[in-house]
């Protein structure tokens, strides 16, 4: 009997198999291919479909996982035809069922590797708008197809959730505070707008600090409303403006000006936009961050250093400006120079030095700077008194000098510079303008990240190599003022971003101007079909 069953449950298995591959022969579209690819992998059996003529339970978990996907929500309907899945459900057509759950699936799991925002649709608005800014992406190189016959055959859909989950910290946050403003958009509730045009600071007595009262309680700042007068501006108030303004990137004072009323003024709907957006650039992060590893937030213009997911180390950094913009990428910091030379980029010598030299002769001699043949440090250089820089001041000829800075007080690198060889030709370094870090904003260098401790850095580096020891000497060669390379063991993931809304480690909700203007450039760049 039992040898009978088998027969049978093979024989319809079989017919399953034919009806399955006949009926994908018949689709005259693009998931022709797709589900091609799908079952040609499995000999064209059932991912859905249980022998026993079943839909398996990672069917309904699947489709459960789109339901509650508060990223999807207002895109569900774009994406998907759910009225459809449900329909097919209903009915006994199990190669229509498995079909379209298969098409389902890959339409979800590109959802989650890849941003709804089109990479491609943004690099020709950029160019467009005439902005020079580079972002790469780096999508889930995982096969799709071998990940649905993993779940079919394990029936859990438990590493399906686990291969897509961001991994930028704090990021589950970053999805809970817009499922709770989702969910205050639901009941109706609505940010109190702000009169902009009386700045209120200390001791101010009047309607519009209770106003401001409010509206701080809405923004999570329950205890504004703790006081026996409304109206007044004491000491308490304004500690919590203070907690506002550094939330939000602003210069923290105390006083609600311009800017602090700009952000108190941001609605409900502009948060879960923003947020939303930021979500989408996650996803272009590597997967794996790594164990110890480094974030630059362009907007945030700080430096950071987790270790097993934890933040270790945080400072101020000067980035691009933005006709000069820092570019958004992931790399690996695999060495560090002690008192670099600085090889000066020509658009640089072009715009800034030779009109100073035509007037100073000089202008290289007093800056440490030599005019060699080519970028090595030790190749042949020229007296740059006999040369007529007006000549190449006034045309466009190609200069046959190359420009180095000696390491000295002057050069713009300072005494660290810390790399990590990409196309780009940005990297970490130190900087003798120190006085740029006392800036709120800080979009001032010509795309390379200017670093608030150098030293700092320096020694976390060396202890993450467990070579503390060596320390000592490379402080000793810095004042030496002799250039040295050092490279590293095991090189360090860096992670150039550019997040306008994030969540803290306190758990707190940041928000930043967006200072190259790309949140509204990729909103038009937004592509529904994935």
């Amino acid at each position: 009997m039992k040898k009978f069953l088998i027969i049978i449950l093979s024989f319809f298995s079989y017919l399953y198999s034919n009806s399955l591959k006949d009926e994908i022969k018949l689709i005259n579209s693009s998931n022709k291919t797709i589900l091609q690819e799908y079952y040609k992998f499995n000999n064209y059996n059932y991912y859905w479909i249980s022998k026993e003529s079943k839909i398996k339970p990672i069917a309904y978990s699947l489709i459960n996982s789109i339901e509650k996907d508060i990223l999807l929500k207002p895109y569900k309907n774009r994406i998907f035809n759910m009225n459809k899945i449900y329909s097919i459900l209903k009915t006994q057509q199990f190669t229509q069922i498995e079909i379209e759950l298969t098409l389902l699936f890959e339409k979800y799991a590109s959802f989650l590797n890849k941003s709804i925002i089109n990479i491609n649709r943004f690099d020709s608005l950029i160019k467009k708008q005439n902005q020079k800014i580079t972002w790469q992406k780096y999508p889930l190189k995982n096969s799709k197809v071998k990940l649905l016959n993993y779940l079919s055959k394990t029936n859990s859909f438990e590493r399906f959730k686990e291969i897509y989950k961001l991994t930028f910290p704090n990021s589950m946050q970053l999805v809970y505070e817009l499922k709770k403003l989702e969910e205050m958009k639901e009941k109706g509730i609505k940010f109190l707008k702000l009169d902009s045009s009386t700045i209120l600071k200390l001791n101010h007595n009047n309607q519009a600090v209770e106003n401001l009262r409010i509206r701080l309680y809405q923004e999570g700042f329950k205890n504004s409303l703790d006081t026996n007068n409304l109206r007044v501006f004491d000491k308490k108030l304004e500690n919590i403006i203070k907690k506002f303004q550094k939330r939000y990137g602003l210069k923290v004072d105390g006083e609600v000006g311009k800017n602090t009323y700009r952000y108190l003024n941001l609605s409900l709907e502009d948060k879960i936009e923003k947020i939303r957006l930021n979500i989408q650039r996650l996803k272009w992060l590597p997967k794996t961050l790594g164990d110890e590893f480094f974030i630059v937030n362009i907007p945030e213009f700080k430096l950071k250093l987790y270790e097993n997911k934890n933040l270790k180390l945080s400072m101020s950094v000067v980035v691009g400006e933005k006709n000069f913009p820092t570019s958004i990428f992931s790399n690996r910091i695999s060495n560090i120079v002690l008192n670099p030379y600085w090889r000066i980029p020509k658009s640089i010598v072009k715009k800034d030095i030779l009109p100073k030299l035509e007037k100073d002769k000089k202008y290289l001699e007093k800056m440490g700077i030599n005019l060699h043949e080519n970028w090595e440090e030790d190749s042949f250089t020229y007296d740059s008194k006999y040369i007529d820089w007006s000549y190449y001041l006034n045309n466009n000829m190609d200069l046959p000098f190359r420009f180095i800075q000696q390491p000295n007080e002057k050069n713009p690198l300072g005494k660290i510079k810390f790399s990590f060889p990409n196309a780009h030709a940005i990297y970490l370094h130190d900087t003798p303008k120190k006085n740029f870090f006392n800036y709120n904003k800080r979009a001032f260098s010509h795309g390379c990240i200017r670093v608030e401790k150098p030293i700092v850095l320096l020694k976390n580096i060396y202890e993450i190599e467990n070579n503390k020891e060596e320390i000592k000497s490379a402080l000793k060669t810095i004042q030496s003022k002799n250039k040295q390379k050092i490279t590293l063991k095991n090189s360090i993931p860096i992670h150039i971003v550019y997040l306008t809304a994030w969540i803290d480690e306190k758990g707190n909700l940041q928000i930043r101007d967006d200072i190259y203007g790309l949140d509204n450039i990729q909103k038009k760049a937004i592509d529904y079909s994935l």
